[in-house]
């Protein structure tokens, strides 16, 4: 059996793993390796986190489909990642500050999306009575 800690940080660490294969990293195993572990760490915290919240039978206000809107920040620190590397490749000088735009604006909505998420789901656990998340 594994400590909480260790087993609280798994996903987490999958996903930085994952994210520092794919920035540093040009071999293409090593970019499967980084996609699956970043699948991995997204779809281990999606599924500790609604299992760990109570989903009140209210109409959802989202007009997206479930999963995507569950993974929509993980998707966008994938392509924030994708567009950083992007721009470490690319040698037309025009295209670069369009690429490391887009790369701070995916990695900005992804994280701030997934802090949110997390700050939440947080605070309604602590809450005693049951509310959506």
């Amino acid at each position: 059996m594994l400590n909480r800690t260790v087993y609280e940080a798994l996903p987490y660490a999958y996903i930085v793993l994952a994210s520092l294969l794919l920035v540093t990293q040009d071999a293409a195993p090593a970019w499967m390796i980084g996609i699956a572990l970043y699948y991995w760490g997204a779809r281990v915290w999606l599924m500790r986190s609604n299992a760990r919240c109570a989903r009140a039978t209210t109409r959802k206000r989202v007009s997206l489909p479930s999963a995507w809107y569950e993974a929509a920040p993980f998707v966008y620190l994938l392509a924030g990642l994708v567009c950083g590397q992007i721009y470490s490749h690319v040698e037309v000088a025009q295209l670069q500050p369009m690429t490391l735009a887009a790369s701070a604006m995916f990695l900005f909505a992804g994280l701030s999306s997934w802090m949110m998420r997390i700050i939440r789901r947080d605070f309604h656990r602590l809450t005693p009575r049951l509310v959506a998340c």
